[in-house]
């Protein structure tokens, strides 16, 4: 009987460890006009061109699109399951004709968030085209899920704050950047989602995310 019981806790032990330690699903979502079906990928899966966990990386051409580049960056690369953080970046020329693209960003699994955090400051930095971010987390951990929405910006170089965290945990964040080009243009995207502290430190982050953005014009208006 005591060996019973001793095997049942161990039992139990583990899978309470399992369930503590749940791999977070990260994935890309792409879609363009003239593109017939939209582009996912997941971490380390196929069309993945990082090697790194927590790094989604895709190039190639989709629709009126060739994207040189569009990749987003969360959990163990940057940040944790306690200190949410997600960057969506990216590069893309239209050819002879208009269009609009969105590329989509989630992961899962993420807190319960660390002491002292009390909210998400968002900011969508880049240039080119009509751009727009939107985020959302959803309590029930689902990829993709757009059930509660933090952010909604719609001029570039700019954040947005949302006071609040989610109260179910573990949870997803899910970021869409959404542009709108001309025929034979470009459009750069640099969009952060990160957790902020008390309101006195949201403005500081707040200007630190605009200067980010600020070199990244500059170094895109040099390239151009």
């Amino acid at each position: 009987m005591r060996k019973k019981m001793v095997a049942l806790l161990a039992g139990a032990m583990m899978m309470l460890a399992t369930s503590a330690m749940a791999t977070p699903i990260t994935a890309l979502e792409l879609t363009a006009t003239g593109a017939a079906s939209p582009v996912t990928i997941l971490d380390g899966g196929s069309g993945d061109i990082s090697s790194t966990t927590g790094i989604v990386a895709w190039a190639g051409n989709l629709g009126n699109f060739m994207f040189n580049i569009a990749a987003g960056s969360t959990a163990p690369a940057i940040g944790s399951a306690a200190d949410p953080q997600m960057h969506l970046t990216g590069y893309a020329n239209s050819g002879a004709s208009a269009g609009t693209f969105t590329v989509k960003f989630s992961s899962t699994d993420f807190g319960p968030m660390g002491n002292g955090l009390n909210g998400f400051i968002s900011a969508m930095n880049g240039a080119g085209g009509v751009q727009s971010l939107d985020v959302f987390y959803d309590a029930g951990n689902a990829l993709f899920a757009t059930t509660t929405q933090i952010a909604n910006i719609n001029t570039i170089n700019t954040f947005d704050i949302y006071n609040g965290i989610p109260a179910s945990n573990p949870f997803s964040l899910t970021m869409i950047a959404t542009m709108t080009v001309n025929p034979y243009s470009a459009a750069s995207f640099d969009n952060t989602v990160a957790p902020v502290p008390e309101p006195g430190t949201m403005m500081l982050l707040g200007m630190g995310m605009l200067g980010m953005a600020v070199y990244g014009k500059r170094r895109m208006n040099k390239e151009a």
